[in-house]
């Protein structure tokens, strides 16, 4: 099956894969380059928009991710105990940066709070580690479904340690669960957070640990917060997702009147090969 373009997903597919492959400034010259060939580009966040649209002089936008706001929902939630329910859900490999939760429950520790428990769903190297060093802290492994949406929904604070993350599905699936998040100043992630409205910032495991302990120690404001973290994960609904696309390619792509074709099709140069490394 053939796309738009004249090319097979295939062949598109892996030319994208070539150029993730690399490293360093040649292997963004390279992917920048192949974005050149676009009239419109879509990105995930407001970073990555502003650089696309500098490098190439072409229109960028921002696509954000969508997710299922009516799995991933306040109603699953079901919970009795009085415990501050601290969760993660991710990879448990280095480059999440899991090693810092460890860091955040001893700084806990320290600070005299023991009405917590870490709640951390995912599978990957740092697990044992994580499992052996950690003092109150269940690591059921990967969940789906239903299961994962009542997990989401029995935290208090979602914590979300990585750095490198261009958007962070897993902070908006917790906020649609009605879970306030905290995520690093760097990466996508932070576009997500309104601090003090759905969630908060944090540089180190001390700003992490200093903000759950402002949350548990204040639980009237907990309710607000929680709100406002499901007010905001509903923007991202995918029909939500999808009509602001749609939008985008109405401005660069006229229609021909009742018969739903693009009037002003792509057409790929002829030296493609050159321009994309295959």
């Amino acid at each position: 099956m053939t796309s738009g373009w004249g090319l097979s997903r295939r062949s598109l597919l892996r030319s994208w894969l070539v150029c993730l492959i690399g490293k360093g400034a040649k292997a963004l010259d390279q992917c920048v380059r192949f974005y050149c060939l676009a009239k419109l580009i879509l990105a995930p966040n407001a970073e990555l928009v502003e650089m696309l649209a500098q490098r190439t002089g072409r229109p960028a936008f921002l696509m954000s991710r969508g997710i299922d706001t009516e799995l991933f929902s306040p109603a699953h939630r079901s919970r009795l105990d009085r415990d501050f329910v601290i969760g993660y859900v991710g990879r448990l490999s280095p480059e999440k940066n899991p090693r810092l939760l460890a860091g955040i429950e001893q700084l806990l520790i320290q600070a005299g709070m023991s009405n917590y428990r870490f709640l951390i769903v995912g599978q990957g190297s740092e697990h044992a580690w994580l499992s052996s060093v950690m003092e109150r802290a269940c690591l059921p492994g990967i969940l789906r479904g239903n299961d994962l949406a009542r997990a989401y929904a029995s935290m208090d604070a979602f914590v979300f340690p990585s750095a490198t993350d261009t958007f962070g599905n897993v902070v908006l699936e917790a906020m649609a669960s009605g879970v306030p998040a905290i995520v690093t100043r760097e990466g996508g992630p932070k576009y997500l957070i309104r601090p003090g409205e759905n969630g908060q910032l944090a540089s180190s495991a001390g700003e992490f640990a200093r903000c759950i302990l402002e949350w548990s120690r204040a639980p009237e404001r907990m309710p607000e917060l929680r709100v406002r973290a499901r007010e905001w994960a509903e923007r991202y609904s995918w029909d939500a997702v999808w009509e602001d696309v749609y939008r985008r390619y109405e401005i660069c792509f006229p229609r021909v009147d009742g018969t739903g074709l693009l009037s002003d099709p792509i057409v790929l140069p002829q030296n493609l090969h050159q321009l994309v490394p295959g």
